[in-house]
């Protein structure tokens, strides 16, 4: 992932987020190798990135789980045309909503609005994961339940294939 656009406009976000009183406050958790350093965290940016890397197991998808929303990265058209992404398994495996473009409902045509926070036209990943952090907790909540059911279909769905094999 290239973060060189998405710390800028998070921190544009954050600076106009800090005089309205009700703005949300968005964290970001970087899952994956690496080290903190090489992210390019800007230092206003520094408390609200978090960084998690070679965690155990259960910390890893603790951390997806307990996260609002999970904001993929397809820096292939690959992942448009022909491979699954694993932020879109663990998002059906933890019941963890996406943040997601049109593209990806086209492509992964299982998921819903109802399963994902759906970017609206011309809206960055920045502005909506602030929208989504202002969101009712209704609304991110059914989303989860929605989510959830979906990967309960899809796995019923898959044990009648394979008991037919």
């Amino acid at each position: 992932r290239n973060y060189t656009a998405l710390w800028p406009r998070l921190s544009e976000l954050k600076r106009r987020a800090q005089s309205s009183p009700s703005a949300p406050r968005v964290t970001v958790t970087v899952l994956g190798k690496g080290v903190r350093a090489e992210l390019g965290i800007p230092p206003d940016l520094a408390r609200d990135v978090a960084h998690v890397s070679a965690a155990p197991y259960a910390e890893f998808w603790r951390a997806i789980h307990t996260a609002l929303a999970l904001v993929p990265n397809f820096g292939m058209a690959v992942y448009y045309e022909s491979r699954i992404s694993s932020t879109i398994t663990a998002s059906l495996v933890t019941g963890t909503p996406l943040v997601a473009e049109q593209r990806l409902l086209d492509t992964y045509t299982f998921l819903t609005p109802a399963h994902v926070f759906l970017r609206e036209p011309g809206e960055d990943e920045a502005a909506a994961m602030y929208r989504v952090a202002s969101l009712p907790e209704r609304e991110i909540l059914s989303r989860r339940r929605a989510l959830l059911q979906l990967a309960q279909e899809l796995n019923a769905d898959a044990g009648r294939v394979f008991s037919g094999w």
